[in-house]
């Protein structure tokens, strides 16, 4: 684990790391924030090669990017169908791209 990897960690555990990753200058919405504590995930399948800052991302066990947390299994589901709504044709049959709940459990951490 290198250095930003480590400090993007301490923030993930924190709550403190937003919605858009560090730097992104997005705030997270209505509670979006990538929290392990919080039980239901948001993970995005599919995406280009040089998609995202693998050194201060996090990720499943299935390798898929791991977008927000939240409380409930409800707004879970309402983030990954907005999403998936906002995806254009060509991003989700080109590049695979689909948004899913999971389990915050299942993210890698080292």
């Amino acid at each position: 684990m290198n250095l930003a990897q480590s400090i993007a960690l301490e923030k993930f555990k924190s709550g403190t790391l937003s919605a858009g990753g560090p730097g992104s200058g997005r705030k997270p919405e209505g509670g979006s924030t990538k929290d392990l504590a919080r039980p239901h995930a948001v993970f995005r399948k599919g995406g280009s090669t040089g998609e995202g800052q693998k050194s201060a991302e996090f990720y499943n066990q299935k390798g898929h990017l791991l977008v927000s947390t939240h409380d409930s299994e409800h707004e879970a589901k309402d983030k990954a169908e907005r999403m998936n709504k906002l995806r254009s044709p060509g991003d989700k049959s080109y590049y695979g791209i689909k948004y899913y709940v999971g389990r915050s459990s299942s993210v890698k951490t080292d």
